[in-house]
């Protein structure tokens, strides 16, 4: 199993060759069920539009997308959608009556979750955001590092760093282990990461031939996953946001809003004293375990 995550900035793809764009268009010529442009190319541009003043392509339509792109690569770099500005956005999305942009990865139904990121935002600055960011959650992918496996609602503190999964990467991993006392709490544990090959089939964009199988290739690709962490695996641990939190119950009953703060062996305990977690959303249920909003401090 190799463990890597490509955190590098997307290179530009040749102008010309390399490129293989399959875009629709619905137009007043078309049938009201076709496109009414379609373009085609194994190695060169299908379709290509420059204009000095307006749009070099625009495509509109009444049922269905004004604009389609796939691609049937397996590389990073092969995209079904590209775009490129030399001063302005390289792309901009704006709906008029619904949500601007909607991302989703690939979905891998026998791991129960994704197995890529919904987007990735390679640049040195990061993101602005111009309002509220709702379901937000700071998090990190991190080792576990200490000598016991960890479960999911664990509180974990910083051991140390370790080379980052991605080799490119000059940023350094953070390593964990189940917190038992204290400074060093960083975070509640989330689940655990796994990084692995997986195959898919690629389908071209015109479709097979009648008759030929799709040909399949493997990738690299990461999900999350239930249960417990083993010592030397990877895991997501939550620092703000909603989690939810080990807890004891042992001592006073966990209700909503009640404070929590960090007991020993990693879990959570009601009051005042010690290091603040955050707050509970909602009454202890039998399992350990409580919805909580992480505020480290």
């Amino acid at each position: 199993m190799t463990h890597r995550i490509s955190t590098s900035p997307l290179a530009a793809p040749p102008r010309i060759l390399a490129l293989a764009f399959v875009v629709l268009f619905a137009a007043t010529a078309a049938s009201a069920q076709s496109a009414a442009v379609l373009g085609t190319s194994t190695n060169l541009t299908a379709v290509r539009g420059n204009s000095t003043n307006n749009f070099g392509i625009f495509g509109v339509s009444e049922q269905s997308a004004a604009a389609v792109g796939q691609s049937g690569g397996a590389a990073s770099d092969d995209y079904g959608l590209w775009g490129y500005a030399e001063g302005g956005y390289g792309a901009q999305i704006t709906s008029n009556n619904y949500r601007g942009m909607y991302a989703d990865g690939d979905y891998d139904a026998a791991a129960g979750s994704g197995i890529w990121f919904d987007a990735v935002f390679a640049g040195d600055v990061g993101i602005d955001v111009n309002g509220a960011c709702t379901g937000c959650v700071v998090a990190s992918l991190v080792r576990n590092d200490g000598a016991l496996a960890l479960e999911p609602g664990d509180l974990v503190a910083v051991n140390g760093i370790s080379a980052n999964l991605d080799p490119g990467s000059a940023r350094p991993m953070m390593t964990v282990e189940r917190y038992t006392g204290g400074e060093g709490l960083i975070g509640v544990v989330f689940k655990g990461y796994v990084s692995e090959l997986v195959e898919f089939e690629v389908q071209p964009a015109a479709g097979l031939p009648e008759g030929e199988v799709p040909e399949i290739r493997e990738r690299e690709s990461g999900h999350v996953r239930d249960g417990a962490i083993a010592p030397g695996d990877y895991l997501i641990i939550v620092h703000q946001g909603m989690a939810e939190v080990h807890v004891d119950g042992s001592g006073e009953r966990v209700g909503a809003g009640s404070t929590l703060v960090a007991g020993t062996d990693g879990v959570a305990l009601t009051g005042t004293e010690g290091l603040r977690i955050g707050r509970a959303l909602e009454s202890s249920r039998g399992d350990g375990r409580v919805w909580a909003f992480v505020d480290i401090r």
